[in-house]
């Protein structure tokens, strides 16, 4: 029982540290398309 705790604890860690970096990779790409969207209206 323990064992099975301890592995489905550490699972759930590595999930939510998948989704977080998925977050932030998001959050980058988010940015990027502000910063070019901004500099093509400046162009313009």
């Amino acid at each position: 029982m323990v064992r099975n705790e301890r592995s489905s604890k550490g699972e759930h860690d590595k999930v939510r540290q998948v989704e977080m970096r998925r977050s932030v990779a998001w959050r980058g790409v988010a940015l990027r398309v502000q910063d070019r969207c901004d500099g093509q209206v400046r162009s313009r």
